[in-house]
């Protein structure tokens, strides 16, 4: 009887959780990355991610190749090569165009993706623009355009980025309020005129595009990226319990943070399907699960 109760008490959290969409098609790179594939020829195409690079007269041979890590929990990654930083805002990033005819809600997103090093400590950049038209970014959630607010006084941008990465994975997320959009890069006090907030447009909402770059002259690896609404119940956007555990999910990748015991997975009718004692590990097959550590119980959504 007390088992019934369980599973019918995990059957009731599971469906009252509202499912959240990851608006990033293949950002897990199941499909691999083709490195012939640029601006010129994909940039339209929503399912394909693309290079931009300028000749390597003006780069000097930065490169965006496919790799394949070493980490079972990876595999196919994108390796992203600076050897020279001049020019890299223009001139050597990945992309990803996201086109949704309806338009997206305009609420707070959450961008999150795994990256990694290649032997030194690095910037990375990142940030979501409108690809159709120059000077249109999505705000950073957190920032505060007050031009006289603590964020001017310490120079924050508005829209990019830019956590330094060390050679071990480490998975990275940034709010972005699609609510607003900015006109500048740079940062509130490095602009004569400031940098000015405006309300979104339809036109962005339907169409943006995701960039990832090395701010740096260096090497680093990206993978799981994705965008998804931000909400007090989605597990795949740094969902944290009363017991500290901090899950995210990205396609069949799982990663639990702060886990004290061993991690278990259950189907909804109960059944242990899955033991982990690593806080990095994958689940064959899409559906609903119960997840099981420290003394606590969260929903998991395969898709």
């Amino acid at each position: 009887m007390k088992k019934q109760l369980l599973i019918l008490g995990l059957c009731a959290m599971a469906l009252s959780i509202n499912a959240q969409t990851n608006l990033i098609a293949n950002g897990d790179f199941a499909t691999p990355f083709d490195a012939t594939k640029t601006s010129g020829t994909v940039n339209n195409n929503t399912e394909l991610w693309y290079s931009v690079i300028k000749p390597a007269s003006v780069n000097n041979g930065n490169t965006i190749t496919p790799d394949v890590d070493a980490d079972v929990n990876h595999g196919n990654v994108v390796k992203i090569t600076n050897l020279n930083k001049s020019g890299v805002w223009g001139g050597c990033f990945l992309a990803k165009r996201t086109k949704t005819p309806a338009g997206i809600e305009k609420e707070v997103y959450t961008l999150s993706f795994d990256v990694k090093s290649v032997g030194g400590l690095f910037n990375t950049r990142v940030y979501i623009r409108d690809p159709k038209t120059d000077n249109v970014f999505i705000k950073i959630n957190d920032i505060n355009m007050d031009p006289n607010g603590p964020d001017a006084k310490k120079s924050a941008s508005a829209y990019p980025y830019g956590p330094k990465v060390k050679d071990t994975w480490e998975h990275v997320s940034v709010d972005y309020d699609f609510k607003q959009v900015v006109d500048n890069y740079n940062s509130l006090t490095s602009v004569a005129a400031g940098v000015h907030a405006t309300p979104i447009t339809d036109a962005t909402l339907q169409d943006f595009t995701v960039a990832i770059f090395c701010n740096v002259v260096g090497t680093i690896l990206v993978d799981n990226i994705s965008l998804v609404k931000k909400s007090s119940t989605n597990i795949a956007n740094n969902k944290k319990d009363a017991n500290g555990l901090i899950i995210y999910t990205n396609g069949n990748n799982v990663n639990v943070l702060n886990a004290k015991s061993a991690i278990e997975i259950y189907d909804i009718s109960g059944k242990l399907i899955q033991k982990e004692n690593s806080e990095n590990f994958s689940i064959a097959q899409k559906g609903i699960y119960i997840l099981k550590a420290n003394n606590a119980t969260q929903k998991l959504v395969i898709r």
